[in-house]
């Protein structure tokens, strides 16, 4: 079929088989394999998936239908999961210094909670989370309790 939509088919499908589009949610990858499209409909046929059956529906399966179908695809996942309603600027590179040379002047096994290390760096608690080395300091969280990420076994 790929052949029928003119240029190189071996070129427009390897342009097209790992896309959207041409994804299918089965357990019979395998068995699926490179099999014509005919005997894939039989097998999509029986899928407990919507999406796989309307795959199976579909007289043929070439570049245009795949394309097509990314197309709904992308539609109903925006449609789903909206993105947010406001676009923040992704901040691009921290100086971390400051909070470097704040762990540096802890002493070991010294206290602090995230809240206060995103104090001090201007920032939401979880960038900072990296750069606390593991086993150097103890983190607690606001209220008091251990942070889950510095507590030992016992």
């Amino acid at each position: 079929m790929l052949a029928e939509d003119g240029g190189d088919p071996a070129e427009r499908h390897k342009e097209l088989l790992h896309t959207l589009g041409n994804l299918t949610l089965t357990a019979v990858n395998a068995t699926l394999s490179n099999h014509p499209f005919q005997r894939k409909q039989d097998l999509l046929s029986v899928s407990h998936l919507e999406l796989n059956r309307q795959i199976a529906g579909t007289s043929r399966w070439g570049a245009k239908e795949i394309l097509a179908r990314a197309e709904d695809l992308a539609d109903r996942a925006i449609r789903l999961w909206p993105g947010p309603a406001e676009v923040h600027q992704v901040e691009k590179a921290r100086d971390w210094s400051l909070l470097h040379r704040a762990l540096a002047a802890l002493p070991m096994g010294a206290w602090t909670t995230y809240g206060e290390v995103a104090t001090l760096i201007d920032s939401h608690p979880r960038p900072g989370l990296g750069h606390l080395p593991l086993g150097r300091h103890r983190s607690r969280r606001d209220t008091g309790r251990v942070a889950r990420r510095w507590r030992s076994p016992g």
